[in-house]
């Protein structure tokens, strides 16, 4: 019978240090994997809100008419709580029949006015964790939203 228990333990001791060794192996590549994830959150997240804060420019705009630094503020004000690198607000104007025209044109021909557009656009650059072997280091998220005022 004490044969048997010291055979049981020094096998119970030899099965936790396997266990143990298969943890310090793993616990690299899980750790890695949870990095990983975070940083993809991070990035889906940035995408959202910039989105989020475009669409608000650009709405902010059609309801005022188009006034470009309260687009601006529009934007920042959605921006989730982001200082975006770059904020590019305007309106353009264009003719069904030739494209982007001047907004001081009268007439487009047949077609009457010209149609008036709100435009905003915003970059934010996500810095990523950790620095993965063929990819950048940052990652540039950019979006623009486009809206006909009338």
């Amino acid at each position: 019978m004490n044969n048997l228990l010291r055979h049981f333990f020094l096998r119970a001791r030899c099965d936790e240090g396997g266990a143990i060794l298969e943890l310090a192996v793993a616990l690299p590549f899980i750790l890695l994997l949870v990095v990983g994830v975070a940083d993809y959150g991070r990035l889906y997240y940035t995408g959202i809100a910039v989105a989020s804060a475009v669409e608000a420019g650009v709405h902010y705009g059609v309801a005022y008419d188009g006034n470009v630094d309260s687009m601006t503020a529009s934007t920042r004000r959605d921006g989730a709580g982001f200082t975006f690198d770059t904020i590019n607000a305007g309106k353009f104007c264009r003719c069904p029949d030739t494209g982007v025209v001047d907004c001081a044109a009268t007439t487009c021909g047949v077609y009457g006015a010209p149609q008036i557009f709100d435009s905003v656009r915003v970059r934010e650059d996500v810095v990523l964790l950790v620095h993965y072997v063929g990819l950048p280091a940052t990652v540039t998220v950019t979006r623009t939203a486009i809206l006909r005022q009338r």
